[in-house]
């Protein structure tokens, strides 16, 4: 260990913290070390943050009532109709086109409600991630646990992107850049390889186990940091076979390089990629950005749908793509308005819509082609429920429709006080990823709903 000293050991640790990334071609064949068991089982999140305009995706409204002056529509055109393979059925357009070929790989899951008092950006991506609108433990860690039956790899997750999110166990869910991954993966390469018994390894052995005696923050940080020294060496090892990617492909591209050879090699049970659309935010409050969301959601649409076309085109062994064996939610943090007060239908804007949200999920588990619950407002002249009106006073939003989870399908009845367990919930979606794990209800903090599937 010369070569490598305790200074330049603690550098690298902390250059590498949120810069594991390496990639490697997709059309390169599977990395040698698969995990070939039967039970191998993943879990991608793709978060396009901001909050998207739903109704031009597959929760869409008929023209007529843009002419009423109900929701705004820039894409100006009449929704088609989708029956799905349990009998739901919802409104799209064209911009969710790319999506179509796919329509049998994911299930589309509408009238979700987020949080129905907060309209914060970080209120309702934390109610996604942890159940509370504050923050706290991510559901993704609970995945990659030996109470699941799988065996748990190095590290919960990876992620690509900055979440609007407080997360508090994220101690072995890694930050990775796509554009920093080829340095650290060379440094790895060039160290010598660690081990659990040398004078080093030792030596840092010792300084974490001298302080992480007591009940303190700094203790308790101090043992995740001497639990994960002993993971080290797997880990460098791991990472060293990891091949690179020509940095000419896209960041979506590069980011699935790197996800499906964690997977493969036994880095990480999840990944998490955040999608931003590039010419503009999706947060569209005012007109100007309004008008553009048609073609801003396509874009990122056609990227969604590359990465499923990647999930299912990518081998993970001899029998099984990428796809059978991940379990995919894509999914924003809330929708959109469907016009702002006081202005033109054909100039408005929209806001945030904690009160609907449509999740995509399919992959492993999932069957897919289902259309499960649906929104309200779906025409001009709709009378919407008392409860819609308690929380929804002036009717700019869309809500979710009440949901009978005994049949799993939307309730027409309109009830006069809004009560949150009525309403298919992210909760409901969260514990039906839970229950697709595996995971026993003592091990993991539920979400107080029932699952959808």
């Amino acid at each position: 260990m010369s070569t490598l000293s305790r200074r330049k050991f603690l550098k690298l640790g902390l250059a590498g913290a949120g810069t594991l990334a390496v990639f490697r071609p997709s059309s390169l064949p599977a990395a040698p070390r698969i995990n070939t068991s039967s039970q191998a089982h993943f879990y991608l999140q793709l978060i396009v943050q901001g909050g998207w305009d739903t109704s031009y995706l597959f929760d869409a409204r008929p023209l007529a009532m843009t002419k009423a002056g109900k929701i705004q529509n820039y894409l100006g055109e009449e929704p088609s109709s989708w029956v799905g393979t349990n009998g739901g059925s919802l409104l799209t357009t064209s911009v969710a086109s790319a999506l179509m070929p796919f329509r049998n790989d994911f299930s589309v899951v509408n009238g979700v409600v987020m949080t129905p008092t907060f309209i914060g950006h970080d209120q309702n991506m934390n109610q996604l991630f942890t159940g509370n609108e504050f923050g706290g433990n991510s559901f993704v860690p609970y995945l990659n646990n030996a109470d699941t039956g799988s065996t748990p790899t190095s590290l919960d997750a990876i992620t690509s992107g900055f979440l609007f999110a407080h997360l508090e166990n994220q101690e072995s869910s890694v930050p990775l850049d796509p554009k920093s991954g080829s340095k650290l993966r060379s440094l790895f390469s060039a160290l010598p390889q660690a081990t659990p018994e040398n004078e080093l390894t030792n030596f840092i052995r010792a300084r974490y186990q001298a302080n992480s005696s007591g009940r303190g923050r700094f203790a308790q940080g101090t043992t995740l940091m001497r639990h994960g020294l002993e993971h080290t060496p797997t880990l460098q090892k791991v990472l060293s076979e990891i091949r690179p990617t020509d940095s000419a492909t896209s960041p979506d591209m590069q980011f699935c390089a790197l996800f499906s050879d964690c997977f493969r090699l036994g880095i990480a049970r999840s990944a998490v990629w955040v999608l931003t659309a590039q010419a503009q935010n999706i947060d569209a409050h005012g007109s100007n950005q309004a008008k553009q969301q048609p073609q801003v959601l396509k874009e990122l649409v056609n990227r969604i749908a590359l990465i499923f076309k990647f999930l299912r085109e990518t081998a993970y062994d001899s029998q099984r793509s990428l796809f059978d064996v991940t379990t995919v939610m894509v999914t924003s943090e809330f929708a959109r308005t469907m016009r702002s007060p006081g202005v033109p239908i054909d100039n408005t804007g929209t806001d945030h819509n904690n009160l609907n949200n449509t999740v995509l999920i399919g992959g492993k588990g999932i069957r897919g082609g289902q259309i499960i619950g649906a929104s309200d407002f779906q025409s001009a002249d709709e009378k919407l429920s008392p409860a819609h009106f308690e929380i929804d006073q002036y009717a700019l939003k869309i809500m979710g429709r009440p949901f009978d989870f005994a049949t799993a399908s939307p309730r027409i009845d309109t009830p006069e006080k809004f009560q949150i367990a009525d309403y298919l919930t992210i909760g409901s979606v969260v514990n039906t990823i839970y229950k697709n794990f595996g995971c026993p209800e003592t091990s993991t903090p539920t979400r107080k709903f029932l699952a959808v599937f």
